[in-house]
């Protein structure tokens, strides 16, 4: 799964095409410091004003890149997963295997927001699994595929898939991966 840009290609640059990236902060200096040589001509009150609005895109140009070093971070361990997968690796070892990197656990709940959860489930004694479940609609994440299938292996439908399309959803994904020991 891959949006361009972490579907905000205005506020992210994406050179490789798979990771987003902020806007460099260097950049952002730089631009404030010809804003501010700018400034020197400009009335006080106009200045100071010009200066809480250069702060207040500071701050979020900062917790702008922490989200995104986040989801970077997240998208990694994904398309880590899925090269593993592809590249022939079998799945994890159950976590009742002394040589298991999983953690075992019945049931547990990465994502709920309105009537959707997500969930891993390791219990021990079969390779563990995450998925999304909407009402009654239970859709397995296929790790190779990137994408959330039924229980014959087509993908799911559309509205399912457009999941993956939330941040919040792949972080999701990214944990629910290393507790099933990717």
């Amino acid at each position: 799964m891959y949006v361009y840009a972490g579907n905000n290609p205005v506020r992210y640059t994406d050179p490789d095409g798979k990771i987003a990236q902020a806007i460099p902060i260097p950049e952002v200096i730089t631009e404030i410091e010809l804003l501010g040589q700018e400034l020197q001509n400009v009335t006080p009150q106009l200045a100071i004003v010009s200066c809480v609005v250069i702060g207040i895109v500071l701050i979020a140009q900062g917790v702008n890149y922490v989200q995104n070093k986040n989801f970077a971070k997240a998208l990694g361990i994904i398309y880590s997963a899925a090269e593993s997968v592809a590249g022939g690796a079998p799945p994890p070892l159950t976590p009742d295997d002394p040589d298991s990197k999983g953690t075992q656990t019945s049931s547990k709940t990465l994502y709920n927001k309105n009537g959707t959860h997500i969930d891993v489930e390791n219990p021990g004694y079969r390779p563990g699994q995450i998925h999304v479940q909407q009402g009654n609609a239970k859709y397995l994440y296929d790790v190779g595929k990137k994408a959330f299938v039924d229980k014959a292996g087509d993908l799911a439908p559309k509205a399912i898939q457009k999941l993956l399309e939330d941040p919040k959803v792949i972080k999701a994904i990214a944990k629910g991966l290393k507790i099933l020991g990717y």
